[in-house]
């Protein structure tokens, strides 16, 4: 009988195939390939990483590798819609990337992605800047600005693939973020980063279907005073496929605000998990933080994990965070069929309900099925 691989054994040979890729394109891997080497990747199936198989996310990363355009050699060639008030180029080095879990994966599509895409949203007194990234199943990486009292409104329809998304807010600007996460029978990563700094304002607004396997990192960092950062979301998942979301919420100034609210329905034999965390550090006094996760159950064979983490480390804090995974209300049920309501059209419509109380977008509504 073959002995099992241990979890470190893994992870350092995972990390000696990312490490020995060469460059494609015109980039520069040497600063993602630092970060690989300062602080290794993620240990598969601890963890957070417990749902979500890591070596399925490497080897479909080399996989989008091997596969790159390397001809998209301008903007042009990438399809990228924006307003005329967007800036947008071609870079060819990787951006800082800090020390985390999700730092790991983002240096891993830094050494695989055949380009950089900047973008840049200037302040305009008439007009909203619109950026519509493309949907298609590579690798990609933007890095997003939204500049001084700028507003913008991104799209990111998303089907499959490697995708990292670097978002920077500066003072007063404010990006309302559309996440829609289609479903696929491929492998799905996605990881969004946002810095606010001060008076900014950031609203994600998400909807999945999930995937054969999807991980989606969420990480918003709050570095100015009186910044605001709303998170919402929802996922609808069945036959077997599988969703795992990880959001975390860094809060290192006092004064600023952050509210998550996420809810899930798992079918069939599908998988969800979601990891939430507010971190409030010690300069951070004066904060108010709240987050809620909560899933339904509604399959024989349907599994639904939640993890919520808070950790508080100075005091004058306002702060709440909870989760909770059931079925659908038996009571409801039978109200609805008292009134005449069939069984299967009652389900569908508590289902709607607890899936709009956190979906507010037209496409995530749509993605969802949950237009009237």
């Amino acid at each position: 009988m073959a002995t099992r691989q241990s979890p470190l054994s893994l992870r350092d040979e995972l990390l000696g195939r990312v490490l020995a890729q060469k460059h494609v394109g015109s980039i520069d891997g040497s600063v993602a390939k630092q970060v690989l080497q300062r602080q290794g990747l993620p240990i598969p199936h601890k963890g957070r990483w417990q749902f979500t198989d890591l070596s399925v996310i490497i080897d479909d990363a080399i996989a989008l590798r091997r596969n790159a355009n390397l001809h998209e050699s301008s903007v042009a060639d990438l399809n990228i819609k924006t307003s005329s008030n967007v800036e947008t180029s071609l870079s060819g080095q990787m951006g800082a990337v800090e020390a985390s879990e999700t730092g790991s994966l983002i240096a891993v599509n830094g050494i695989f992605a055949p380009r950089f895409v900047q973008l840049k949203a200037l302040d305009s007194a008439d007009q909203v800047a619109n950026i519509e990234l493309p949907n298609r199943r590579q690798l990609d990486h933007y890095r997003i600005k939204i500049g001084k009292h700028a507003a913008c409104s991104l799209t990111d329809k998303f089907t499959g693939g490697n995708r990292v998304v670097l978002c920077e807010l500066d003072g007063g600007a404010t990006l309302d973020y559309s996440m829609v996460l289609e479903p696929t029978k491929d492998i799905s990563y996605h990881a969004l980063v946002v810095t606010m700094h001060a008076d900014s304002t950031f609203n994600l607004h998400s909807a999945s279907r999930g995937a054969k396997l999807s991980c989606n990192e969420v990480v918003v960092n709050i570095v100015g005073a009186s910044a605001t950062a709303s998170l919402s979301g929802g996922w609808h998942l069945n036959d077997h496929s599988h969703s795992d979301t990880h959001v975390y919420v860094n809060h290192r100034v006092g004064g600023s605000t952050s509210e998550q609210k996420f809810h899930g329905v798992v079918d069939d034999s599908a998988r969800s998990s979601f990891t939430g965390c507010i971190t409030i550090e010690q300069d951070a006094s004066g904060t108010e933080a709240h987050l809620t996760n909560r899933n339904l159950a509604t399959g024989p064979n349907a599994r639904a994990y939640a993890q919520p983490e808070l950790e508080i480390y100075t005091d004058d804090v306002v702060c709440s965070h909870g989760a909770t995974t059931g079925q659908l209300d038996d009571d409801a049920l039978f109200l609805l069929q008292s009134r005449g309501i069939a069984e299967s059209r009652a389900r569908e419509l508590l289902i709607r309900g607890f899936l709009r109380a956190a979906v507010d977008t037209p496409e995530g509504a749509k993605l969802l099925s949950l237009e009237t």
